[in-house]
C-alpha cells in the first residue's frame, strides 16, 4: 500500500497510520472535531481518497481571542491500494476523532491437487 497524498497546498493533510495483518490492512486517521457527515470516502482505479471540510465557526464581534489553534479547512488523503484487497468490502467508523478504515484482503487462491484417473 502507498500514501499518494500530493502535497497540494489547498488541502490539510490529516495525519495517519496504517497497519498490515495477515487478512486486512487498517488505516486510521485524525479527524478529531469532525462529524460523519463531513467526510466523504471514495474509491477509484485502487485509489482510496478521503477528504472532509472544516468550516470555521462564526467569531462573535464581542470577543477577543488570545489563541486559535483550531484548523479549518480542506482535508485530503489518498492511498494506492494493491491488487489483493476486496474494495467492495471496506468497513469505516469515526470513532473519538480516529477515523478508522478495514479493508479486508481477498482470500487467496488455495491449490487444489487433481487426481488422474
Amino acid at each position: 500500500m502507498r500514501d499518494t497524498n500530493r502535497s497540494l497546498e489547498e488541502f490539510v493533510t490529516p495525519t495517519a497510520e496504517v497497519v498490515e495483518s495477515d487478512k486486512d490492512f487498517r488505516i486510521n486517521l485524525i479527524f478529531a472535531g469532525f462529524d460523519k457527515k463531513d467526510i466523504k470516502i471514495d474509491m477509484q482505479n485502487n485509489e482510496l481518497t478521503i477528504t472532509a471540510e472544516k468550516v470555521e465557526k462564526n467569531k462573535e464581534e464581542n470577543e477577543k481571542y488570545h489563541l486559535s489553534e483550531f484548523r479549518s479547512g480542506k482535508y485530503k488523503r489518498s492511498f494506492h491500494l494493491p491488487e489483493n484487497v476486496s474494495a467492495d468490502k471496506i468497513e469505516a467508523e469515526l470513532k473519538n476523532g480516529i477515523l478508522g478504515l478495514v479493508i479486508p484482503k481477498k482470500a487467496k487462491a488455495k491449490l487444489k491437487a487433481i487426481s488422474i484417473k
